[in-house]
């Protein structure tokens, strides 16, 4: 979309999939429609395969109205900026473990990642502690993100370009989509219920973790929580661990690959940690206000790549914009990749230089666009913001990365490629990670994998 909007600019329309879609690159006219007018501009379009998977009452698909304000009502409850220091502790734990199997394995970074991001949201969601990729509730997400990912790829599913196609049975020729809704649906069950059971069964026997479902199911006014709420916390609950854990991972991705690629801002970050730290010790989110620049590098992994290229919204009314009406029923795609590259705002765009967001004049917040807009901006925001915080400040305090070498000694430059999935992250590359000082291994040594 990027360079249609630079061909047609802020505002152009064509037909996808036989829906009109209107295309938005102005962050001033998202915000105007997606917060501003928030009840013409909150609901999400649902495809034909959420549809026949069983997803439409899941956070990402569920229209706007009663249920969407349940979930954001509960998620509220026990992620507002006060309850997610809550969690900090929890998430520095995790972190710790990520450092140590750094330590051990480096060359498994990527991995490594995904297992940290993965564990911090199911401990979170749950009260449960993954040691491994191989942990049942991790792999559990990890199937479920796959199947979505799948499942919007665009064009693959003539289904969502003839509907009717829904009704035929699953043996009929072509049908594939139809197996393969099925299987999705009862792994959806699964994924969902397995984990809430878990936390059921802990609370029981007295034994659970605080976590985001174990305080909903226990809620401070003492009241009994009825069939209905936990059905809807079920499902908040497996969202929450689901597509937390994916975004999350693909930040920490992109942290890499910019330090391997801009090692002179890696030295900057590092030259004011050592600055402000007078012994070796974690760094927690209290550190944030006396690190600038090393904040700057977060929100500029925020910005360079996003984790998600558009943000889609359906009109539920007709609406002016400008001179021009969007009809009721209308596909509205916020286009983030090109807000977050306009040279306007983001002077050479391209390039990653965390120094955009300090000084007099800094460059506006890339969380306000990348996590999301108005009734439907992103319920773990803050909870997200901790742990980047957390985890790549002490990274940086702790380990230098660099180029890998081939044999005869030689830098190997990593290619700056992405996925076109729902969540966009770097291809694999490789890194070189060395801890910068003895003192990586005393902060780890009594965590136990």
């Amino acid at each position: 979309l990027d360079e249609y909007a630079k061909a047609y600019g802020d505002m152009f329309t064509f037909r996808l999939l036989g829906r009109p879609t209107v295309v938005l690159s102005n962050p001033h006219t998202i915000i105007e429609l997606f917060e501003k007018r928030a009840a013409t501009f909150s609901s999400r379009p649902v495809i034909e395969m959420a549809k026949l998977s069983g997803w439409t009452e899941a956070i990402l698909f569920v229209p706007y109205g009663p249920r969407l304000r349940t979930y954001r009502r509960f998620l509220h409850q026990t992620l507002n900026p006060r309850a997610t220091l809550d969690f900090q502790n929890l998430q520095i734990e995790e972190m710790r473990k990520f450092m140590k199997r750094l330590l051990k394995e480096p060359e498994r970074f990527y991995e490594h990642a995904r297992l940290y991001a993965g564990a911090v949201s199911i401990r979170i969601a749950y009260g449960h502690t993954a040691r491994s990729s191989e942990d049942e509730f991790i792999r559990m997400a990890e199937d479920f993100m796959s199947a979505a990912a799948e499942a919007s790829t665009p064009g693959r599913w003539l289904v969502e370009t003839i509907p009717l196609l829904r009704f035929i049975p699953s043996w009929f020729p072509g049908a594939s989509f139809k197996r393969k809704t099925e299987e999705w649906s009862k792994m959806t069950i699964k994924y969902r219920q397995n984990p809430f059971d878990y936390v059921v069964k802990n609370m029981a026997e007295g034994t659970a973790e605080p976590s985001f479902t174990s305080k909903l199911l226990e809620p401070e006014d003492g009241r009994q929580v009825d069939a209905s709420e936990k059905e809807m916390i079920k499902i908040v609950a497996s969202n929450l661990y689901g597509a937390g854990a994916d975004s999350s991972s693909a930040l920490l991705q992109s942290f890499f690959l910019a330090m391997t690629l801009y090692p002179r801002v890696q030295a900057k970050a590092q030259a004011e940690i050592d600055a402000y730290l007078t012994s070796a010790r974690v760094l927690t989110i209290d550190d944030r206000e006396h690190l600038p620049y090393t904040q700057a590098v977060i929100s500029e992994v925020t910005r360079w790549h996003p984790v998600a290229n558009i943000v889609a919204r359906y009109t539920q009314e007709d609406e002016a914009v400008g001179e021009y009406v969007v009809p009721k029923g209308t596909l509205v795609l916020a286009n983030l990749w090109t807000m977050l590259h306009d040279p306007e705002l983001y002077s050479d765009p391209e390039q990653f230089w965390p120094d955009r967001f300090l000084g007099d004049k800094p460059a506006p917040d890339p969380a306000a666009y990348a996590f999301g807009f108005g009734r439907r901006v992103c319920p773990g925001l803050h909870i997200a913001q901790q742990s980047l915080w957390i985890t790549i400040s002490n990274i940086l305090a702790n380990f230098d990365i660099s180029k890998a070498c081939n044999a005869d000694g030689s830098e190997i430059t990593p290619n700056e490629v992405y996925t076109k999935d729902i969540i966009s992250r770097p291809l694999p590359f490789g890194c070189c990670i060395k801890p910068r000082s003895t003192a990586s291994q005393v902060l780890v040594d009594d965590i136990e994998l």
